[in-house]
């Protein structure tokens, strides 16, 4: 079988380091969905770094969580260093680890 771009679209990217830290599954997803929504807009800032616009909100609609607990997950993010908010948006970025990091809160 030929898997297409429109066969995945439906799907959220697991990264494989994810395993490695010692944070929640829901962050773990949020991160996934985060990356995922990043690599389907193909949206890059004026330095080549990807990135997504989307809200806690949105997040928390795709997720089925409280917003007030994607916010807590989004900070958890943010901390171990796999995402950076620009203050004020809701643009993300997410980031990967260095080789050999691994963080927990």
């Amino acid at each position: 079988m030929i898997v297409t771009n429109e066969m995945l679209e439906d799907y959220v990217i697991f990264p494989d380091f994810l395993r490695e830290f010692k944070i929640s599954m829901t962050a773990k997803l949020i991160y996934s969905v985060i990356m995922t929504e990043a690599m389907k807009g193909k949206m890059t800032d004026e330095q080549g770094r990807l990135y997504t616009e989307i809200s806690a909100e949105k997040l928390a609609g795709q997720i089925g969580k409280p917003k007030s607990s994607v916010n807590m997950h989004l900070r958890t993010l943010s901390d171990v260093g796999l995402i950076e908010r620009k203050p004020q948006t809701t643009r993300i970025y997410p980031k990967k680890p260095v080789s050999g990091e691994k963080k927990s809160i």
